[in-house]
């Protein structure tokens, strides 16, 4: 009787042991998209960045779903950085100061309050989220170890929640100055090859405004926008120009590289 009870014990045991390992198998596989979470001092903006083969993110104002599944990426001498990334280091904090321009414009001091999330990631760069109660931000930083680098490309794909109404600052090329009209469409009539420049202005419900715009371009081609006819906008960075040619009153024709070229080349500060 006793051998019976512990033949029945072991077998317990075992089938607990297999469970479980099953259980931690299972657990392993979901566990593989990694996913953070970011929101504004005040509350409203929620944000969600989740690492898996590619990255993510989503945000929300007051619950409601503004953007989803929103990718980015960055091609480096044909290393796609930001795909089947791994985080090495997680890091936040939370910023309230006052900034006071240089050059003064409405205000002569800015309050600058938002939190930071900065996700460190295998393979020498960084990506960086911030929350402000006004909106989000993100970068992209890297610290590799070339003293050139090429940016063949970069990846931005905005997702909306909705076929939203956008302020679309439609440019017939590369080559502007800058002096559009903003032609009200909704997302997906915006078609692939319709190419505009910044800022884009979109409606969302609930008296919600999105504008997509960058900041802090040194030595880098701008980000420019085109349609895909879905409620989604993907950025488009204008090639490295290898001649350009003076034609007439202060034009410039560009010719750019072709699909070999590159977006930028970068010579790191040291």
């Amino acid at each position: 009787m006793r051998r019976l009870c512990r033949k029945r014990r072991h077998l317990k045991l075992a089938l607990t042991i297999t469970v479980l390992l099953y259980c931690l198998a299972f657990s392993n596989r979901v566990s593989a998209v990694t996913s953070y979470q970011l929101h504004s001092p005040d509350n409203r903006i929620q944000v969600i960045v989740r690492v898996d083969e590619q990255i993510s993110y989503d945000v929300t104002v007051n619950g409601k779903l503004l953007l989803q599944n929103s990718t980015i990426s960055l091609n480096v001498d044909h290393h796609a950085l930001g795909k089947n990334a791994k985080v090495d280091a997680v890091k936040t904090d939370a910023v309230d100061r006052t900034v006071e321009p240089v050059v003064k414009q409405k205000f002569a001091k800015i309050q600058e309050h938002y939190n930071e999330l900065r996700l460190s990631l295998t393979g020498n760069f960084s990506l960086t989220f911030r929350a402000y109660n006004e909106g989000v931000a993100y970068r992209l930083e890297t610290s590799l170890p070339q003293t050139e680098i090429k940016v063949y490309s970069e990846e931005a794909n905005l997702n909306f929640g909705d076929n939203y109404a956008v302020y679309y600052p439609r440019e017939e090329s590369f080559f502007s100055h800058n002096e559009r009209e903003f032609v009200q469409l909704p997302l997906n009539q915006i078609a692939a090859n319709s190419l505009a420049s910044l800022p884009a202005v979109l409606v969302a419900p609930d008296h919600v405004k999105l504008v997509v715009a960058e900041s802090d371009v040194d030595d880098y081609p701008g980000l420019w926008l085109h349609g895909n006819t879905n409620n989604s906008l993907t950025a488009v960075f204008p090639p490295y120009p290898f001649q350009d040619d003076f034609i007439r009153n202060s034009k410039l024709k560009i010719h750019m590289m072709g699909g070999g070229g590159w977006a930028a080349r970068i010579l790191p500060q040291r």
